[in-house]
């Protein structure tokens, strides 16, 4: 088997162990955007190379690409084409030196299960030193709940504190939910109005009113970027974990939030806001104009009582039900 060409078998060997694990859960991933995020999300200070065999993944894996990183740069994508095993070499040599130091197997026939043909892969590749695959099956075993969490979020945990990448002065912030957040993800993002909810990939992202970033994923994963210390993130995750208890007990009691419900927070956005206030521009709310407290409201920064002609005047009644219904949170 000197031949690169020899070896082409292995991008095409399903481990036994993961299809038998898979089993004993009952079901398969859910997708692979959970695989990616997940991975994304726990290797937060690596670089990632994405493996796949497959066209069509690798097209989906480039195009959202952007949205699966936690930091910037963080993932490339190689398709491995079978019987063209110097291609791959030669990239993953090229990845190497652009700081890329671990590879995930993002389809069903790269996922290796014996240590002994991991190892070979590595040499045949010739990158051993420097480069390493994050074990597929433990993501696995995450993503589709071989290791099942408690249902109930109880407490976080800090995993990681690194520095920030935007701002040198900031830190970023990984910990972990003792739960899955999945089906609380929908009630926060009714919560947080300036929040974007990412349904498919599970991600909910939002910016506080002191500019720090925070990202959470539905496999129980949060992370807090650009903040000033340690314990300020512990105050973010403390409160978090008081609207996610809630929002557990309320998913528990009513089920998941409505159509209906989702598709006006969908439209929810400056203009939409805006469209239903007086626009008279008085000032009375503190701000110069009406925009500028559509904003406000929006962040959370501005109260709806503080508009004195939509809660006076009664030709403005209907847009202040209006407003009342989208503004509200669920959680409060």
């Amino acid at each position: 088997m000197k031949e690169a060409e020899g070896y082409s078998f292995l991008f095409f060997f399903v481990g036994p162990n993961v299809l038998s694990e898979l089993k004993k859960a009952g079901k398969l991933v859910g997708s692979l955007d959970e695989l990616v995020i997940h991975a994304a999300g726990v290797y937060t200070n690596e670089r990632i190379v994405l493996l796949t065999t497959s066209r069509h993944d690798e097209n989906v894996l480039s195009e959202f690409k952007a949205i699966y990183e936690v930091t910037p740069r963080q993932l490339d994508v190689l398709r491995v084409e079978r019987g063209n095993l110097k291609s791959l070499i030669d990239e993953l040599k090229r990845l190497l030196v652009l700081g890329y130091n671990k590879a995930l197997l993002c389809s069903p026939d790269l996922m290796l299960s014996s240590k002994d043909v991991e190892d070979l892969f590595l040499e045949v590749v010739g990158v051993r030193r420097g480069f390493s695959f994050i074990n597929a099956l433990d993501v696995l075993q995450d993503v589709v709940g071989i290791r099942k969490k408690p249902s109930k979020p109880l407490s976080f945990e800090v995993k990681r504190i690194l520095p920030c990448i935007a701002d040198s002065t900031k830190l970023r912030v990984i910990a972990e939910i003792n739960a899955s957040l999945e089906r609380v993800l929908p009630y926060l993002y009714l919560h947080f109005k300036s929040s974007k909810y990412l349904e498919p990939l599970g991600v909910l992202t939002f910016t506080t009113t002191r500019d720090e970033m925070i990202s959470m994923y539905s496999s129980g994963k949060v992370c807090v970027v650009k903040v000033e210390s340690e314990s300020r993130a512990k105050e973010i995750l403390s409160e978090l974990l008081r609207l996610i208890s809630k929002a557990h007990d309320l998913a528990s009691k009513r089920g998941q939030p409505n159509e209906e419900e989702l598709k006006a927070r969908r439209e929810l956005n400056i203009m939409s806001v805006y469209r239903l206030l007086p626009k008279t521009n008085c000032g009375a709310c503190g701000e110069q104009n009406c925009m500028a407290f559509a904003a406000k409201l929006l962040s959370g920064e501005a109260k709806l009582s503080m508009c004195r002609p939509l809660m006076e005047q009664p030709r403005f009644k209907e847009a202040r039900e209006k407003l009342n219904a989208v503004l509200s949170s669920p959680l409060e």
